[in-house]
């Protein structure tokens, strides 16, 4: 009888052992959180996952990471990249798995960075996420659970921008811009597709703009638009401090610095003057084959992203030199990316910076002012003087590169 005591105390022992979390609503040892970035213009965004667990042998070595659902049920991931380990993509582009990754022990993270695949993700659009890491290093093992401390919004990733634009097309830019289009032809005269814009209007506050779209899916877009800034007292008698317009853009993720704004060197946006008839076999060729005669000695011409200039030559053959305004003179193939359709050879209106002699990426079509009611100045004085007035400057841009602008 002693003996079935002591085995019933025995299994008693046991069982609360095993049920002791779920009774006293205790967690598991080995547990995690996922924090999900918003989405970038371009479909880029991160997953973040923690080892929140308690336990110091309890480290995440390989994990998957699946996309449950989004909102339009066209998100694809294409290319994935991790801080850790080897990353695989399902043929579904639905899920991804990290493996063999350096162990990552509890407070420690890891970082997967994704590429949504190109034309899956629409404004506004999200998807909901969710992961389950393992202690074995080829999703083997022990698996981790969701901490008590995850907020499902993590979860959550949500592409914002403004819209979606066809070559063309005018948009919406805020109350301090007017004309604002997608210019007809990409600037490299690529094929147009429909690409994702956000516009950032910060006259009221910062007294500048910021255009971007998603460069990964159509590099060459070309844009206009006329920015209309902050007005500012001046005395009549002395000429109006409206200051220097200042553009810069982005490089590779980074702004460049401001500079001034320059003329551009036409009205007239990026145009065909024709195709390509035979490839250019490197940089160092000087005569290009193009079905058209060659424009004026001295007028930019654009192929892919090399800037070249005309110094001569006849109908079909032009000769230019290479590599101008600090591009690079490079190959260049007869035809896109379809090898079908021949390459365009575009005209260039972008000015070149004075001071680096680079080829900008922003230039100003027009630039004015003109007086307004003086109740529209910023700080206008009390009681307003007979000889000041309340001016507002305008600037018209072609913008051909992710276009940061400062009125003054």
């Amino acid at each position: 009888m002693l003996m079935i005591r002591r085995l019933a105390a025995s299994l008693l022992a046991v069982m609360l052992v095993a049920f002791a979390p779920a009774a006293f609503g205790l967690q598991p040892d080995k547990i995690f959180t996922l924090s999900m970035s918003s989405v970038s213009l371009s479909g880029v965004l991160t997953a973040t996952m923690t080892n929140a667990s308690p336990n110091g042998n309890s480290s995440i070595n390989s994990a998957t990471l699946t996309l449950s659902s989004s909102s339009t049920g066209a998100w694809r991931i294409g290319t994935a990249a991790s801080s850790t380990g080897t990353v695989t993509v399902a043929s579904d582009g639905l899920s991804l798995q990290v493996t063999n990754m350096s162990p990552v022990k509890p407070t420690k993270s890891f970082v997967v960075t994704i590429q949504l695949a190109p034309g899956t993700v629409a404004c506004g659009s999200s998807g909901t996420w969710t992961a389950v890491p393992y202690t074995g290093s080829t999703l083997s093992g022990d698996t981790f659970s969701f901490a008590s401390i995850q907020d499902p919004a993590k979860l959550t990733s949500t592409s914002s921008c403004d819209g979606t634009l066809a070559c063309g097309a005018s948009f919406p830019a805020g109350t301090h811009v007017t004309g604002a289009t997608r210019l007809p032809s990409n600037k490299d005269g690529s094929a147009c597709v429909l690409v994702n814009y956000d516009f950032n209007d910060n006259v009221d506050t910062l007294n500048s703009t910021l255009l971007q779209w998603d460069a990964s899916t159509q590099p060459g877009a070309a844009f206009q638009y006329t920015v209309n800034w902050q007005p500012v007292l001046y005395g009549s008698l002395t000429p109006p401090p409206v200051g220097q317009t200042k553009v810069a853009w982005y490089v590779n993720g980074v702004l460049t610095t401001p500079a001034p704004a320059q003329a551009c060197l036409s009205t007239s946006p990026p145009t065909a003057y024709g195709t390509l008839t035979a490839s250019i076999p490197d940089g160092a060729v000087t005569t290009i084959y193009i079905g058209a005669s060659p424009p004026p000695v001295n007028t930019p011409i654009t192929v892919d992203r090399e800037r070249m200039v005309v110094t001569g030559g006849s109908a079909g053959a032009w000769t230019v030199q290479r590599g101008a305004g600090g591009t690079t003179a490079t190959a260049h193939s007869q035809y896109y990316a379809d090898n079908s359709t021949p390459k365009a050879v575009m005209s260039n209106p972008l000015p070149l910076d004075p001071v680096t002699h680079n080829q900008m990426q922003m230039c100003l079509i027009d630039e004015g002012w003109m007086t307004v009611d003086a109740s529209k100045c910023v700080t206008p004085p009390s009681p307003i003087s007979s000889s000041t007035a309340c001016v507002q400057k305008s600037s018209t841009v072609f913008d051909l590169g992710y276009g940061y602008m400062i009125g003054n």
